[in-house]
């Protein structure tokens, strides 16, 4: 009897691994590892591997809404930059190389963006995918997942519903742009998420298209990612000015800083363009 009772738990827990998600991320990290060059995506031979990618994504499906609940904060975290970025790749390949008369984009796109820009591809933003019971968008994972939004619409379910409250998945999450944070060629997990993300964000600084400070006319210039993102950069001290508590924001992470904080939070922002062209290992 002991026996058998044994041998029950034996085949139930062998059925549970081989349906677990892998919080590993191994097929992905491995596609990154190869494709993700110098910063920027090597698109063309991504096309090769488009299949495998594919799969990774399919796995999406089968997360049951028990199995997600028993995830760790890190776990769910690294999951959503993950899918986002997949996700990404994926409906860039779909349309690759970007043609805006192929793609079919709305006419204000292929007057305002780059040609090859992922802009120009038809419903980026909102086509929907399978994750878990759901079918989401890119802008539902970034805006209401990730970003822990206030309000969520009805196609995001309650385990979904978020508060991260983590503005570094900006300089984690790639919207395919070459203004965008860099692609990172390893994918984030629980382990490795904390240093990832602040390395990231560090990175990011650490470049003169993002962050550039003009000491002789006390003047930063900075990436447009903190004027559309301004709100998730605050920390609710309405009594400090917003430009401050972002000049403050960017000083914890900055490295070496080459003048004080208290006259860097007195310095005025000015914020750089936005560059759309798709970043492409073939067009740098």
């Amino acid at each position: 009897m002991k026996k058998n009772i044994l041998f029950s738990f034996l085949i139930l827990a062998i059925c549970n691994n081989a349906f677990a998600f892998d919080h590993k991320h191994t097929i992905y990290d491995k596609l990154l590892q190869k494709h993700v060059v110098e910063n920027r995506v090597d698109y063309k031979s991504f096309l090769i591997d488009q299949n495998i990618l594919q799969e990774y994504i399919q796995s999406f499906s089968k997360i049951t809404t028990e199995e997600y609940k028993e995830w760790s904060r890190n776990e769910k975290l690294s999951f959503w930059i993950n899918a986002y970025n997949a996700l990404t790749i994926a409906s860039i390949l779909e349309c690759y190389p970007i043609d805006s008369k192929i793609c079919s984009s709305r006419w204000f796109n292929r007057m305002f963006y780059p040609n090859n820009s992922i802009q120009q591809i038809k419903n980026i933003w909102e086509k929907r995918f399978s994750i878990s019971t759901s079918r989401l968008s890119l802008s539902e994972i970034e805006h209401e997942i990730l970003r822990s939004s206030s309000r969520f619409s009805k196609e995001i379910p309650e385990h979904f519903r978020h508060t991260f409250h983590e503005p570094r998945i900006h300089f984690a999450i790639n919207c395919g742009a070459v203004s965008c944070p860099r692609l990172y060629s390893r994918a984030y997990t629980s382990k490795n998420l904390e240093r990832t993300l602040e390395n990231q964000i560090k990175y990011f600084l650490s470049q003169r298209k993002n962050f550039r400070i003009r000491e002789d006319i006390e003047q930063v210039k900075l990436s447009k990612i903190f004027s559309w993102f301004q709100e998730d950069f605050l920390y609710l001290e309405k009594k400090v000015p917003k430009q401050q508590q972002i000049l403050s924001y960017i000083y914890a992470h900055w490295e070496n800083p080459s003048v004080s904080k208290n006259d860097f939070l007195q310095y005025r922002i000015e914020y750089r363009e936005y560059d759309w062209e798709l970043n492409d290992i073939e067009a740098k």
